[in-house]
């Protein structure tokens, strides 16, 4: 029965590409999305529940990741962005890593948005080690995009993911 309900993780990752360039095109950026270990299976009824976040964290790696073909050249990049989803397998777990070439994240930036949101204070925020004002981007509301638009900036993303992937 085990062996029947295995679905491999390409049902969730062969949409992805696609994806992608269709955020990047909106957002007047150029990107290329490389898929390892789509092979690999899984439990059909976690595939199904992987399927929004990991779209979700692929969405945001191209809008806040992945900067703008102008910026990239200045920074000595490719005007193309990559954006990774590899696929592995550790003993009974399979991780599963979405990853980008762009600028990343500025813990600054979410130390800064969380005390203006009233999240922590500013002596919480900044006693905060990187790794940890990282995470700030997983609470409810908390967000560093300047506009919001319909592909991000309303802070629901990230905390909706981290739910999901812990349940």
């Amino acid at each position: 029965v085990m062996t029947v309900r295995m679905t491999p993780l390409a049902l969730v990752t062969e949409r992805l590409p696609r994806a992608a360039r269709d955020v990047a095109r909106k957002l007047g950026k150029q990107v290329d999305v490389e898929v390892t270990g789509a092979e690999i299976e899984l439990d059909r009824a976690i595939l199904e529940e992987l399927s929004d976040p990991v779209l979700h964290l692929l969405r945001n790696a191209v809008d806040h990741g992945v900067e703008a073909p102008h910026l990239r050249l200045l920074a000595g990049k490719p005007a193309t962005g990559r954006v990774r989803v590899h696929a592995r397998r550790e003993r009974d777990r399979v991780i599963l890593e979405v990853a980008d070439d762009g600028k990343g994240m500025d813990p600054a930036r979410l130390r800064a948005a969380a005390v203006v949101r009233g999240v922590v204070t500013k002596e919480q925020a900044d006693a905060l080690g990187d790794r940890e004002a990282l995470l700030l981007a997983c609470l409810p509301g908390l967000s560093t995009a300047e506009v919001v638009t319909d592909v991000s900036g309303r802070g629901v993303g990230l905390d909706a993911v981290k739910r999901t992937v812990e349940g």
